[in-house]
């Protein structure tokens, strides 16, 4: 059966469980648009040793790869992983390029100088161009928009002289604009958040959210119990849509019935690598990724069943203005991101409208 239908005809039958301090919510017995709040699963110790077996052990893995070489390589004393870049981007005659394309181009040399040659490797305009690998394609795909590649010019040129007005203005609009150029504006892969957002879920199935966290007023930040809370809340309302879509694929790849009594046995049957989507949380002060998929767990009474898994894999203090390494920081890590949605957008292309027109 075709998985675009297999999925509409059996992905409300599946059992996707949330859990909370306070108790259980799942996809059958709740609305996930009018719960108060959703608690994922606990974040867990995915990258330390020990990491029990399970069915999500290969996204466990690609998931540890993006994490070292692209989302806190920056902060680390070690080299960061090159980012393949088209040698038509090199540094031309300006009068034969956009002044876009030349300011580009000086900014892609700039960083190439700053780290020794190190983070951006080029390669022939005719190079193969690897779509299912985590390893950042923005610069060498066909369909990339020039806003998308500009947006590293704007992540550097981003300039506050006055240090009083750079603590008034932070950073965090700065941030949302700059996402939504680097990840491409008109997507429907990815969705821009808010913390105390109580509007319902917009329709669609995003693999990427970006939550701007903000204060109630109240002291109910994300510091306090309550605004750690509300900010899983929002992200796993975002989200169930995507694990029911995750895990539709799974069973539809297997042959599985969406009513399928599962067993400690299906924990050795893996989910796909590339079946998790990646949460970015903000302010002025912090920059936090997290990667989402789920997850098997044994329920109770010999039962098993799927939760959400909430997997923190960095946090940044951020400085205000954005210090020149932080920017690079930054830009490194949403290189990866915009590649998983893009890596899940060719997965799932029926998601995508007029997506086969689309040049990798």
């Amino acid at each position: 059966m075709d998985e675009q239908l297999w999925i509409k005809l059996h992905a409300d039958r599946l059992l996707l469980q949330f859990i909370s301090e306070t108790g259980n919510y799942t996809s059958h017995s709740t609305d996930p648009t009018l719960a108060p709040w959703i608690y994922g699963s606990l974040e867990t110790t995915m990258f330390e040793p020990g990491h029990p077996p399970n069915a999500d052990a290969k996204i466990y893995k690609r998931v540890l790869r993006l994490k070292f070489d692209y989302i806190i390589s920056l902060s680390t004393l070690t080299s960061p992983a090159s980012v393949p870049v088209s040698k038509e981007l090199e540094i031309q005659d300006l009068e034969m390029v956009s002044l876009d394309r030349s300011a580009l181009s000086f900014c892609l040399h700039f960083v190439n100088n700053s780290f020794s040659k190190a983070w951006i490797h080029w390669q022939d305009p005719d190079s193969e161009v690897d779509c299912e690998s985590f390893v950042p394609q923005l610069y060498l795909r066909r369909d990339s928009t020039e806003s998308q590649k500009n947006s590293l010019v704007q992540i550097l040129s981003f300039q506050v002289t006055s240090q009083q007005l750079a603590g008034e203005i932070g950073v965090q609009e700065f941030l949302g604009s700059f996402f939504r150029d680097a990840m491409g504006e008109e997507s429907r892969l990815w969705r821009s958040l808010y913390t105390h957002d109580n509007s319902p879920a917009l329709e669609g199935t995003p693999f990427c959210v970006f939550l701007q966290e903000q204060s109630c007023g109240n002291g109910k930040d994300r510091k306090s119990k309550e605004g750690t809370e509300n900010i899983h809340a929002a992200v796993a309302r975002a989200l169930h849509p995507t694990m029911l879509l995750f895990l539709s694929h799974h069973y539809q790849s297997n042959g599985w019935d969406a009513e399928r009594a599962l067993s400690a046995s299906d924990m050795d049957v893996s989910l796909d690598e590339r079946l998790f989507a990646i949460s970015v949380s903000y302010t002025n002060k912090t920059l936090s990724f997290f990667a989402h998929f789920p997850t098997m767990t044994q329920l109770g009474g010999g039962r098993y069943g799927w939760q959400l898994r909430y997997e923190h894999t960095e946090t940044f203090t951020l400085s205000s203005p954005l210090l020149m390494r932080e920017r690079l920081l930054i830009f490194n890590a949403i290189l990866a991101v915009e590649q998983q949605v893009y890596v899940l957008g060719r997965l799932f292309p029926f998601l995508v409208q007029d997506f086969g027109s689309r040049a990798c």
